[in-house]
């Protein structure tokens, strides 16, 4: 037996090839929360989006958000406060980071503008309605977002890895390996989600109202391309070659050209990458809530470039150079 067993051991000076260690893969980590919830309800009521549910301090806390908006010029500093809001268990400690905050926001060259003042004022008016909310809104709420959470992970959730798989390949991107947390809410300003960058990544924000299915699906993917996009910001990513191309062409950083052609583009990938791995029947999100009318002619264009590619019909060069085009175009 002892001849069998020395047999069986690595010989002096043999190498041995460390075992091969999973690389980690990008996942979705879904969330919901009262105070995010009140949060985006507010801000849907500052944008207009329907008739406000009777509950008292709400009308205050929407009026405290619009002279936020108003004061600091927002959007797009949403994302400086919701960066502090997703790491907040209720209003009080809302109130405690918003104290925190800068007296002013400064980004020149624009000229300083008050910040912790309104945001603090608008965290006490979340404060005094939280629990009226809490206790005649949120359990509802919660119930919708609980039912939705489950058809997402029955989707979504099964096929997560090859959704994912197949935005990376498309988009020419390492898998960074990150989680993507995503707060589901009943309901958001339009177009219905959105994602901000955080101190340890992103964090993105999808509204549920009147979206299910596949739809959501798409949404939901969507946000998650935001976050990898943030993610891989140093590869040669087909978004990053994107945005350098339309900068040689001319176009400014913070113009709307700038941010609506790689943006299309994301919608039309998250939309061909549903289709293809969860449903063959579905209608991008973009045509379905008027996304693509609303930015106008330059949208199809993308759309039409990039289906191409995705076809086999041109290469990620041509594809690229025909959404550049659009650069010139009217409609948006």
């Amino acid at each position: 037996m002892l001849p069998i067993l020395l047999a069986l051991l690595p010989r002096p000076g043999a190498v041995q090839e460390a075992p091969a260690v999973p690389q980690p893969q990008t996942r979705l980590e879904y969330h919901h929360s009262a105070l995010v919830d009140l949060w985006c309800l507010v801000r849907a009521r500052v944008a207009g989006g329907g008739e406000a549910p009777a509950l008292e301090g709400l009308a205050e806390a929407v009026a405290a958000a619009r002279e936020l908006e108003q004061s600091v010029g927002l959007p797009p500093a949403w994302g400086l406060l919701e960066g502090n809001l997703v790491a907040c268990a209720d209003a009080a400690a809302l109130v405690k980071a918003f104290e925190a905050l800068p007296e002013k926001l400064e980004r020149p060259p624009a000229p300083a503008r008050p910040l912790r003042a309104p945001a603090l004022k608008l965290a006490q008016a979340l404060q005094s309605v939280e629990g009226a909310f809490q206790e005649q809104l949120w359990p509802q709420r919660r119930q919708a977002l609980e039912a939705a959470l489950a058809s997402l992970q029955a989707g979504l959730g099964a096929h997560a890895a090859q959704c994912f798989a197949d935005v990376t390949a498309a988009f020419g991107m390492r898998d960074p390996g990150t989680p993507i947390p995503v707060y589901l809410v009943t309901e958001e300003p339009p177009p219905g989600a959105h994602t901000i960058r955080t101190r340890g990544g992103t964090a993105s924000f999808v509204s549920i109202h009147k979206v299910e299915g596949s739809l959501l699906a798409e949404m939901v993917l969507h946000e998650a391309i935001h976050a990898l996009d943030s993610a891989t910001g140093d590869q040669d990513t087909v978004l990053v070659d994107l945005r350098g191309r339309l900068e040689q062409a001319g176009v400014l950083p913070n113009s709307p050209v700038m941010r609506d052609l790689p943006h299309i583009l994301m919608f039309a990938q998250a939309a061909d990458t549903i289709r293809r791995v969860l449903d063959p029947a579905h209608r991008p999100y973009a045509e379905v809530s008027g996304v693509y009318e609303r930015i106008g002619p330059r949208s199809q264009a993308v759309v039409d470039a990039w289906g191409a590619h995705r076809e086999g019909k041109i290469n990620r060069d041509e594809a690229l150079d025909r959404i550049v085009a659009q650069a010139g175009a009217g409609g948006g």
